[in-house]
């Protein structure tokens, strides 16, 4: 290289999935994650099975999922990709407490109330380096 200079390594911005069955929220999460998180948002599902295809095909950073997405939850989703080795972290957003066990919060799922919005979410993720 011309000059000895060293060509510096982008950092990778951490991938992100997101799932909502509401699509003005999905859409709302989606622009957050990519305008001020400034994350790369690889997928976005409306329901919990598509979250589901979505991280086994994409094995993201981070899943942010709404809890109540009929015919399944986000829980569930969450559960069945653990089993299939998904290490990513996992964020359950509610409206209703979903009082998580203690070994999804040691497999690093969160939860983060609806009703924080955007303050809380920006906090975790500033607590994870995210």
């Amino acid at each position: 290289m011309a000059f000895g200079l060293k060509k510096k390594k982008k950092p990778q911005v951490p991938t992100v999935v997101i799932a909502d069955d509401d699509p003005q929220v999905l859409s709302m999460w989606s622009d957050w994650m990519k305008l001020i998180r400034k994350l790369d948002v690889i997928g976005t599902a409306s329901d919990a099975a598509g979250a589901l295809n979505l991280l086994r095909e994409q094995s993201p950073d981070l899943v942010l999922l709404d809890q109540n997405m009929p015919p399944g939850t986000g829980s569930q989703a969450i559960e069945e990709a653990r089993k299939a080795g998904f290490k990513g972290v996992c964020v359950i957003m509610s409206g209703e407490d979903v009082g998580l066990t203690a070994a999804q919060q040691e497999s690093g799922t969160y939860f983060v109330s609806k009703a924080a919005g955007s303050s809380r979410l920006a906090q975790l993720l500033d607590e994870l380096d995210l």
